[in-house]
C-alpha cells in the first residue's frame, strides 16, 4: 500500500511540474538528439509458479508482499523523428517477514522467517512515436512537441536472487530448524512499454510509463521439487530525463 501511495505521490508530481514549468522558448535550431533518465516506479510480478503458490498456502505471505519500489536508469539516441534507441538498468528489491500459518514452534510461538525477492534488468530496445516530435519551421528553426506518446519494446537480461532465512519445519518429523535457502540466476528477459514524455523545457522532460516483462527461469538445488520461477509482471514508472 505505501509503495502504492509512493507511486501515485510521483505520478501527480510529474504531471504538475510541466503547468507549473515556465514556458518553453518558441523554438531550437535542431531536435535534441539524446536523452539521459533517472525512474522510480512500481514493479508488480506475475507469480504464476509453484513457488509462490507455496509461499502463500504455507507462509503467512501474499501477493503485495512481492510488490518492490522499483528504481534505474536510461540513456536514449534519437535515430529518427519517430525512433530512438535505448539502454536501461533497473532494480526491484521486495522484502518480507513471514510465518507458518498451520505450525507453531513447541513453546507455541510463531516459526518466522524473511523471504526477498531481487531482479535487476538490463535491456536495449526502441521507442517508436506514432505523432511527430515537433515542426521544422523553414531551414533552421524546430518546435518540439510538448506532448510526445511512444510505444516500444526491448530485450536483454534478468539478473535474478531469491532468498529465504529464518525457522523452517521439516514435514517428515515435524522439527524445526534454522536454515538459509538461495536461488540466483541470470536469463533473458523482453518488455513490452508504453508512456509519453511531457516537455518542461528545452532541457528537461518528464516520462509517464508502463511496461510488461517476460521471463522464467530454473531454481537451485535448495528449491529442488518446484517448477521454473516466474520472473514476468508489470511495472509503471516515472521519469525525470535530461534531453541535449
Amino acid at each position: 500500500m505505501r509503495l502504492t501511495r509512493l507511486l501515485l505521490a510521483l505520478i501527480l508530481c510529474g504531471l504538475a511540474l510541466p503547468a507549473a514549468a515556465q514556458p518553453q522558448p518558441d523554438f531550437q535550431f535542431r531536435p535534441k538528439r539524446f536523452s539521459l533518465g533517472v525512474h522510480v516506479g512500481l514493479d508488480v510480478p506475475r507469480q504464476q509458479s509453484d513457488i509462490y503458490d507455496f509461499f502463500k498456502d504455507v507462509l503467512t505471505l501474499d501477493s503485495r508482499d512481492f510488490r518492490a519500489l522499483l528504481v534505474g536508469g536510461d540513456f536514449s539516441v534519437r535515430l529518427a523523428e519517430r525512433a530512438d534507441l535505448f539502454f536501461s538498468v533497473d532494480t526491484a528489491r521486495s522484502d518480507a517477514d513471514s510465518e507458518y500459518r498451520r505450525f507453531v514452534d513447541n513453546k507455541g510461538l510463531p516459526i518466522e522467517q524473511n523471504t526477498t525477492l531481487r531482479q535487476t534488468t538490463s535491456t536495449l530496445g526502441l521507442r517508436l512515436y506514432p505523432l511527430p516530435r515537433g515542426e521544422r519551421i523553414g531551414s533552421y528553426a524546430y518546435i518540439p512537441s510538448r506532448f510526445q506518446p511512444y510505444v516500444g519494446g526491448s530485450v536483454g537480461i534478468n539478473r535474478w536472487n531469491l532468498q529465504q532465512t529464518g525457522d523452517f519445519v521439516d514435514f517428515q518429523t515435524f522439527a524445526v530448524f534454522p536454515d538459509y535457502f538461495f536461488a540466483t540466476g541470470t536469463t533473458l528477459t523482453s518488455e513490452v512499454l508504453a508512456g509519453t514524455h511531457l516537455g518542461i523545457t528545452r532541457w528537461l522532460q518528464v516520462s509517464l510509463e508502463g511496461r510488461y516483462r517476460f521471463g522464467t527461469d530454473d531454481l537451485s538445488d535448495d528449491f529442488v521439487g518446484f517448477d521454473p520461477i516466474d520472473l514476468s509482471g508489470a511495472s509503471g514508472l516515472v521519469a525525470l530525463r535530461l534531453v541535449f
